[in-house]
Protein backbone atom coordinates (compact mmCIF):
# COMPACT_ATOMS: atom_id res chain seq x y z
CA UNK A 1 0.00 0.00 0.00
CA UNK A 2 1.35 3.47 -0.84
CA UNK A 3 1.80 6.19 1.75
CA UNK A 4 -0.77 9.02 1.60
CA UNK A 5 0.58 12.39 0.48
CA UNK A 6 1.41 14.53 3.51
CA UNK A 7 -0.34 17.83 4.18
CA UNK A 8 2.67 19.20 6.07
CA UNK A 9 3.50 22.61 4.58
CA UNK A 10 7.17 22.22 5.48
CA UNK A 11 7.45 19.00 3.47
CA UNK A 12 5.64 20.59 0.54
CA UNK A 13 7.89 23.66 0.64
CA UNK A 14 11.02 21.49 0.51
CA UNK A 15 9.59 19.62 -2.47
CA UNK A 16 8.67 22.82 -4.31
CA UNK A 17 12.11 24.29 -3.56
CA UNK A 18 13.61 21.21 -5.20
CA UNK A 19 11.21 21.10 -8.17
CA UNK A 20 11.04 24.83 -8.99
CA UNK A 21 13.66 26.67 -6.93
CA UNK A 22 13.63 29.94 -8.90
CA UNK A 23 9.85 30.30 -9.24
CA UNK A 24 8.20 32.99 -7.12
CA UNK A 25 6.77 31.58 -3.90
CA UNK A 26 5.68 34.93 -2.44
CA UNK A 27 5.05 38.30 -4.04
CA UNK A 28 4.48 41.43 -1.96
CA UNK A 29 2.30 43.58 -4.19
CA UNK A 30 2.82 46.88 -2.37
CA UNK A 31 6.50 47.07 -3.33
CA UNK A 32 6.91 44.12 -5.74
CA UNK A 33 9.36 42.25 -3.52
CA UNK A 34 9.54 38.54 -4.18
CA UNK A 35 10.92 35.39 -2.61
CA UNK A 36 11.60 32.26 -4.60
CA UNK A 37 10.82 28.79 -3.29
CA UNK A 38 14.57 28.30 -2.72
CA UNK A 39 14.84 31.52 -0.67
CA UNK A 40 11.71 30.76 1.34
CA UNK A 41 12.89 27.21 2.12
CA UNK A 42 16.32 28.50 3.20
CA UNK A 43 14.80 31.23 5.40
CA UNK A 44 12.38 28.74 6.96
CA UNK A 45 15.18 26.30 7.78
CA UNK A 46 17.24 29.09 9.38
CA UNK A 47 14.35 30.26 11.58
CA UNK A 48 13.52 26.68 12.61
CA UNK A 49 17.16 25.99 13.46
CA UNK A 50 17.39 29.17 15.53
CA UNK A 51 14.22 28.35 17.45
CA UNK A 52 15.51 24.84 18.21
CA UNK A 53 18.85 26.26 19.38
CA UNK A 54 16.91 28.56 21.74
CA UNK A 55 15.18 25.55 23.29
CA UNK A 56 11.91 25.49 21.35
CA UNK A 57 10.41 22.09 20.60
CA UNK A 58 7.43 20.80 18.59
CA UNK A 59 4.16 21.97 20.09
CA UNK A 60 5.61 25.13 21.65
CA UNK A 61 3.84 28.37 20.74
CA UNK A 62 5.58 31.43 19.31
CA UNK A 63 4.43 35.04 19.22
CA UNK A 64 5.50 36.89 16.06
CA UNK A 65 6.16 40.62 16.39
CA UNK A 66 6.75 41.82 12.85
CA UNK A 67 4.69 43.84 10.38
CA UNK A 68 2.64 41.76 7.95
CA UNK A 69 4.41 41.14 4.65
CA UNK A 70 7.22 38.98 3.27
CA UNK A 71 9.19 39.09 6.51
CA UNK A 72 6.14 37.88 8.46
CA UNK A 73 5.56 34.89 6.19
Amino acid sequence: MSQPDTCNISARLARWADEKPDSPALIELSNRRQKTFRELDKDTQQVASGLIQCGMKPGDRVLLMTPYGLDFV
